[in-house]
């Protein structure tokens, strides 16, 4: 009985675990589209400002902040216990808090 709620918290452990990782992984991934998108928006008015120094203009285009970042990743899953609470010895049972 105690075996099978052990394996029950064990498994509810993984699930959460694999959530968060997968939730991690979908930051990681905003992240590098976020970079990737922001890096060519650079280039491109990079462009524009040399284009324009070459005789096509001597105003500098609009510079644009970049869009902000994607939230962060939630933090890590509270953990269930491994083992079950074990119930309080009774008074007088002869367990002292030093043998545990």
């Amino acid at each position: 009985m105690e075996q099978d709620a052990v394996i029950e918290n064990l498994q509810e452990a993984l699930r959460a675990q694999n959530e968060y990782n997968l939730q991690k992984q979908e930051y990681h991934r905003q992240q590098q589209e976020y970079f990737a998108k922001y890096t060519a928006d650079q280039q491109a008015w990079i462009a524009s400002v040399l284009q324009q120094q070459h005789g096509h203009g001597n105003t500098l285009p609009p510079w644009q902040p970049p869009p902000p970042l994607p939230p962060p990743p939630p933090p890590p899953p509270m953990l269930p216990e491994f083992f079950p609470p074990r119930p309080p010895a009774a008074e007088g049972s002869g367990v002292n808090v030093r043998d545990i």
